[in-house]
């Protein structure tokens, strides 16, 4: 409703509402993003031809995403995922210090780089 009436939804907003429910603000964020590219990511195509009537098709448009494996995030390019993972291995996140393992694993399994392995993580 928000963004229909051209207000933007900051994240200070989203922080006080994540605060009265008791949840992560970072994932009723992700919650409120996934719902939005959900609704506008479908789009519905009329086409009326002359004495016919009008039929509709639903096409479904999706973008290109990367899904993070130790957490679930999505993201919309492979470079900000390895940001991600190199952030939460700073952090010293167990699911994400497995995760690079995995990922140095293959590298010299492979010899790919970091952003070459991190590509193969899409949705």
């Amino acid at each position: 409703m928000a963004k229909s009436m051209g207000a933007p939804l900051l994240m200070e907003v989203v922080k006080a509402i994540a605060s009265l429910c008791g949840v992560d603000p970072y994932v009723l964020w992700e919650w409120i993003y996934q719902r939005e590219v959900s609704s506008t990511s479908s789009t519905t195509v009329s086409t009326a031809t002359a004495g016919a009537t009008s039929k509709s098709r639903t096409s479904i448009t999706t973008a290109p995403c990367w899904r993070c494996p130790a957490c679930g995030k999505t993201f919309d390019n492979p470079t900000t995922l390895a940001r991600h993972i190199l952030y939460f291995v700073k952090m010293r996140d167990r699911a994400h210090l497995d995760l690079y393992r995995e990922i140095k694993n293959k590298m010299n399994a492979s010899g790919r780089r970091f952003n070459e392995v991190v590509q193969e993580f899409t949705c």
